[in-house]
């Protein structure tokens, strides 16, 4: 009987760590609680704004919208909706995460997302709101402030459309 994988490759005797090789709980996990610490450390250390270099600086803010503040929003019933409706997506991508894992399908990009995503609903339900503090900016451009789950969800999106295109 074969032993799964992340993906279900064979392992041969090249014993190098790949992100195929990392099992899916474990890379979640690591995205999930890296983004816990940074925003526990944020919180508890770097409460005010701060400017790291020219580039970077740390902005706390809670947004009770979405991705880059659309839909922010005072309104709880609001806040509720779009909340319950982000928790049935991410319950419907674990489904779906799961049916390709079964198939023997890598699912890294979708554990970025869930990780990510599953962060920011225990901010929702914990502050109210999705706590982002990362802020780019030079001269006068900035980007929209946020997270490391914010990051995971881009990045395992990103990774999902490569690996959609790569599966047809």
């Amino acid at each position: 009987m074969e032993q799964r994988s992340c993906g279900n490759e064979k392992r041969g005797s090249d014993h190098s760590i790949t992100m195929s090789s990392i099992p899916p709980i474990l890379l979640s996990s690591i995205i999930f609680v890296l983004d816990r610490l940074t925003k526990y450390y944020v919180l508890r250390v770097c409460p005010q704004p701060s400017v790291i270099n020219q580039f970077i600086s740390i902005r706390p803010l809670f947004n009770r919208g979405i991705s880059w503040g659309m839909f922010h929003t005072a309104s709880d019933w609001v806040f509720v909706i779009i909340s319950s409706l982000i928790v049935v997506i991410t319950t419907m991508l674990a489904f779906y995460t799961y049916l390709r894992w079964r198939k023997g399908f890598w699912i890294g990009g979708e554990c970025f997302v869930l990780a990510g995503s599953l962060s920011n609903i225990v901010d929702r339900i914990i502050y109210h709101g999705v706590l982002d503090f990362i802020l780019l900016s030079f001269n006068t451009w900035s980007w929209p402030v946020f997270n490391i789950a914010d990051m995971a969800i881009v990045f395992g999106v990103g990774i999902m459309i490569i690996q959609g295109y790569k599966e047809r």
